[in-house]
């Protein structure tokens, strides 16, 4: 498969307005690199090293990048774009008009889950460790898309799906949905044996809209701090999470006066870094 490897740091954020401090992005046909993208401004080398975006600038807004990563990717035009979170990578990049609304991407750790069902984790801190590419993760764009290269060569996923394709799309596929439905099953289950802090003490939460994390990662976060986390509205319902584009759950859950906060405010309220 030919596809181009994505990596953003953000200034440790999950809000897009937030901005994005670095990319990286690797061209790559029959496992070889072909091309290498790196894209950041280093105010301060050594605390740069410890990643999540710091010692860096902001370079949301800077056109002279922006116009470098989309010659990049038209460069390639046959090509997958792919991120191993390519849900947050998307929002950040669309946000700030880096790719295009009908862009594709293409989630390597679905990928992943999809091949290896059974893993407890498809963290890239874990699955370095799983396919023995290095100890731990930098948290540095390059030398994160460089190590997911090395992780794909490895997995050799051979099924995927576009970020955000749901059963009516011609993509749709049943047995990954029956896998995804299976992983989210053991995720949540390994997640009540290991809780945090209980700090919603078994109350049934639910979310809706668009948020920095995908869906299942927020039921996790939430069962690992106590709750009940459903997908669905009901009069059980103690508390409603809701990110962007919220829908019916958000009518439903207003008429049956349910407490209804933000995705900021959950995260604040559980104290998550």
């Amino acid at each position: 498969m030919d596809y181009i490897i994505i990596d953003i740091e953000t200034p440790y954020s999950l809000y897009p307005e937030d901005g994005i401090r670095e990319l990286a992005a690797l061209a790559v046909s029959n496992n070889e690199i072909l091309d290498t993208l790196h894209l950041a401004i280093i105010t301060d080398q050594e605390e740069y090293e410890t990643g999540y975006g710091s010692g860096l600038e902001d370079i949301e807004e800077n056109t002279e990048m922006i116009e470098k990563f989309k010659a990049f990717i038209n460069k390639y035009p046959t090509f997958k774009i792919v991120a191993h979170n390519a849900p947050f990578e998307k929002k950040f990049l669309r946000y700030w008009k880096w790719i295009d609304e009908n862009q594709e991407l293409y989630c390597t750790m679905r990928a992943i889950r999809y091949k290896y069902p059974g893993l407890p984790h498809y963290k890239m801190s874990y699955l370095l460790k799983h396919f023995e590419v290095a100890h731990k993760q930098t948290h540095t764009a390059l030398q994160d898309a460089m190590d997911l290269y090395e992780i794909l060569k490895k997995a050799e996923p051979d099924t995927w799906i576009p970020v955000g394709v749901d059963r009516n799309n011609k993509h749709y596929d049943p047995e990954y949905e029956r896998l995804q439905k299976e992983e989210l099953k053991q995720r949540l289950e390994q997640a009540r044996q290991n809780i945090i802090n209980n700090i919603f003490n078994n109350k049934n939460v639910v979310f809706t809209g668009k948020m920095a994390s995908d869906r299942k990662t927020m039921l996790e976060i939430a069962t690992k701090y106590g709750a009940k986390a459903t997908d669905s509205v009901t009069k059980k319902t103690n508390l409603l999470v809701v990110g962007e584009k919220a829908g019916s759950k958000l009518a439903k859950a207003q008429s049956l006066g349910i407490k209804i906060i933000t995705e900021e405010e959950f995260y604040k309220l559980i104290s998550f870094k």
